[in-house]
């Protein structure tokens, strides 16, 4: 996988299934990132339907997978779905930003936001850009920032005046 090959991972994978089986969660792990990693190459060659079924393939092993290995399986999961659904780049921004917000520093995850909000609305994804938006007014005004949150939803507003959220935008900003 380091290497970036992952079809030559799943054939050892297989090799070694065949000869000891996976008995370990560690090793199912191993599966659902190869897997995973050939989804990413299916992907960036634009085979979709090969892309979903290694993405069907990695579900259905980590579903088999408790523990700490388990967890980290679900955590890869949710990130190739992230990347499937923002693209690669806005993932990691959406991904730090959700972090921030997890760990409860605020302030951090409202500079990912706006990250998000700006790749997004630069890459044409207004609806991602609207949706980043709104959240990081939602943490500025949870924050006691807001000016900032006016601010935000000022843009957002001009930005975005006649998309099916201005109305919620509008509200947030009266509140």
């Amino acid at each position: 996988l380091a290497a970036g090959q992952p079809d030559e991972a799943i054939k050892r994978l297989q090799s070694h299934r065949k000869e000891h089986g996976l008995e370990s969660d560690e090793l199912r792990s191993l599966v659902v990132e190869t897997l995973l990693s050939a989804r990413e190459v299916a992907s960036a060659k634009g085979d979709t339907k090969l892309a979903a079924e290694f993405l069907g393939q990695s579900e259905v092993y980590a579903n088999q997978i408790e523990g700490a290995w388990g967890v980290r399986c679900r955590v890869l999961l949710e990130q190739a779905r992230e990347v499937g659904v923002y693209g690669p780049e806005l993932a990691e921004s959406v991904r730090q930003a959700k972090w921030a917000w997890k760990n409860g520093q605020l302030d951090e995850a409202i500079t990912a936001y706006r990250q998000a909000t700006a790749q997004a609305h630069r890459s044409g994804k207004t609806d991602f850009a609207v949706q980043f938006g709104l959240t990081m007014a939602t943490l500025q005004t949870e924050a006691g920032q807001c000016r900032g949150a006016i601010d935000t939803l000022n843009g957002f507003l001009k930005s975005y005046p006649d998309h099916n959220r201005a109305t919620e935008a509008d509200l947030l900003r009266a509140y």
